[in-house]
């Protein structure tokens, strides 16, 4: 009854959905039992009654009488999505609201809003606030003391309350606002024990001190850009405290000025049940720690290397669980795997992502159905080798094969090099046994 959704780029579960017949049922049977109040773009409240405990306003303009209409003493719920909103009432109104949500929502003449009284909300479990003109958290926030989740995304924020440490029960805690300055707040976040989820950008490096003290965290994401002159303070710093983190599922980091390669990482050692890791920083070379004996339930890896060798490719496949490979490489070229037989590698591998024209072994990836060639840059493999071919009939080692993107760069490569390319996409794709789809993008820029 209960169907997953699934991304068709990478096979990540993304939601849930029902069949129609389903869907049809559980609006009636929510209009029946006072479930929800939906606010459809026609203004229509189409899926129950208007004294509801829960309250969802979708695509259209809101005047404060449709607010007054719909709050009342029991309201838990509100939820407001690409809306206009003319008129907010004061969140006062809403006394016993245990969830706020609003994303992609406009106000009155484009002005900011603000968050007065939230702090009257103090049976607040969730506050999700995604692409709002919020210029500021106000310094009460410490009061919702029930809080457990806090997502600020493409907000206006640039500081963060002093008090936002006494949210002793928030679990997870979402912050990507390029506005963010400074290290206040960021500096005390380690006072938040209890937190399992972690993603956030920021310039602040300070704030890599705090990590080590979030040991209940299962997944961090991280982006952080900082100056070149503290790259040794900061790569000692990042492993120290992801040594600690001994929980972590899902590790995603990106650092402007961190190498993965540098001796620092070297003494890293991975919590055994990660099974998301994604490294988009500058990598010498494979990562000593990433090998199936320290991290065996791996199912997706983003990778990027100076250079691929083909041991690295055999580590790789040896992953018994892997699902996702997203590998680049600064040198645009992959080796052949090995010689012989590719029997055994990536038995579970259902997408891969690759910056060169890889050549495929029989017997490796053998469900494998999305392909992805990244950045196939004609001119330079031209220029290493004037007798570089383009060819892709090793495609046809991939029994599962249903989909293959390739995003061809031009720069200075000749019209005719970029039709061979092209070519010998379509004709490894077309003399495919399952005719997988082929979807080609042509880029102009110097690399």
């Amino acid at each position: 009854m209960i169907q997953p959704v699934e991304d068709e780029k990478n096979f990540l579960v993304t939601g849930c959905r029902v069949h129609d017949l389903v869907l049809d049922m559980v609006c009636l049977l929510s209009q029946e039992d006072n479930f929800v109040t939906v606010l459809d773009t026609h203004g229509q409240n189409i899926y129950g009654p208007r004294n509801a405990r829960r309250l969802a306003i979708q695509k259209r303009v809101v005047w404060k009488d449709e607010f007054t209409a719909n709050i009342t003493p029991q309201l838990r719920s509100l939820s407001a999505i690409s809306c206009y909103i003319l008129v907010m009432p004061s969140l006062s109104s809403f006394g016993a609201l245990r969830v706020l949500a609003m994303e992609g929502c406009s106000f009155m003449r484009e002005c900011s809003y603000h968050l007065n009284h939230l702090e009257s909300l103090v049976q607040l479990r969730y506050l999700g606030l995604r692409d709002i003109p919020v210029d500021e958290l106000p310094e009460d926030i410490g009061k919702l003391k029930f809080l457990q989740t806090l997502k600020l995304e493409f907000t206006r924020i640039k500081e963060l309350p002093k008090s936002i440490v006494l949210l002793s029960q928030l679990k997870c805690f979402v912050l990507n606002s390029y506005e963010m300055r400074g290290p206040e707040g960021l500096h005390l976040l380690g006072k938040l024990t209890s937190l399992e989820e972690l993603r956030f950008t920021t310039r602040c490096t300070k704030i890599l001190e705090e990590l080590g003290k979030l040991t209940e965290l299962r997944k961090l994401e991280m982006r952080i850009y900082c100056d070149v002159y503290l790259y040794e303070t900061t790569v000692k710093k990042l492993v120290e405290s992801l040594g600690k983190l001994q929980k972590i599922q899902v590790l995603d980091l990106f650092a402007n000025c961190v190498s993965i390669g540098s001796e620092d990482w070297k003494v890293y050692v991975p919590h055994r049940k990660l099974f998301v890791l994604s490294l988009m920083m500058k990598n010498d070379m494979l990562p000593v720690w990433i090998k199936p004996s320290l991290i065996p339930y791996l199912t997706r890896l983003s990778l990027t290397l100076d250079v691929v060798k083909a041991r690295d490719m055999e580590i790789l496949g040896s992953f018994q669980e892997l699902v996702s490979l997203k590998l680049g490489s600064s040198q645009h070229i992959l080796p052949d795997f090995m010689a012989g037989d590719g029997a055994g590698l990536f038995p579970k591998l259902r997408y891969f992502s690759t910056p060169a024209p890889l050549k495929f072994l029989q017997g490796a990836m053998p469900i494998l159905e999305h392909v992805v060639f990244t950045f196939i840059q004609v001119g330079w493999l031209k220029s290493r080798d004037d007798n570089f071919v383009f060819e892709f009939g090793s495609l046809g080692n991939l029994p599962s094969l249903q989909m293959v993107e390739a995003h061809i760069n031009c720069w200075w490569a000749s019209e005719e090099d970029v039709d061979e390319a092209k070519d010998a996409l379509e004709l490894g794709t077309n003399t495919h046994p399952n005719r997988p789809s082929l979807e080609i993008k042509i880029m102009h820029f110097q690399c």
